[in-house]
């Protein structure tokens, strides 16, 4: 790749030229033009990206999981615990109606 480069006109807001002015120097890119090149090369190479997991570091991604997992495992628990209630709920009022088996079933399909 050669070493040339094209000039392009750039316009932005005062907001964004002190994000550009503070972030270069926090950088360390040896000028703004490698900083903005830098930039617009992520940018771009984000919007070609089938996947977002090449852009999460593997830090925060490896944290969602993690709660996400916990997540899961506290709704399953509810889940389960919900059913013995309904179950018996249920026996209790096949006792107080006094539904045989054979009437639950009945009842059931």
């Amino acid at each position: 790749m050669s070493n040339e480069k094209e000039r392009l006109s750039l316009r932005v807001s005062p907001v964004t030229s002190y994000r550009l002015h503070t972030a270069y120097r926090k950088s360390g890119c040896r000028s703004m033009n490698e900083l903005a090149e830098k930039a617009i090369g992520f940018y771009l190479d984000y919007l070609e990206a089938s996947n977002a997991d090449d852009f999460l570091p593997t830090a925060l991604k490896s944290y969602v999981d993690g709660r996400l997992g916990k997540l899961e495992e506290r709704l399953s628990s509810l889940s389960f615990r919900q059913s013995v209630e309904v179950d018996m709920m249920a026996g209790i009022l096949a006792d107080g109606f006094r539904l045989s088996e054979e009437d639950l079933r009945r009842h059931r399909a």
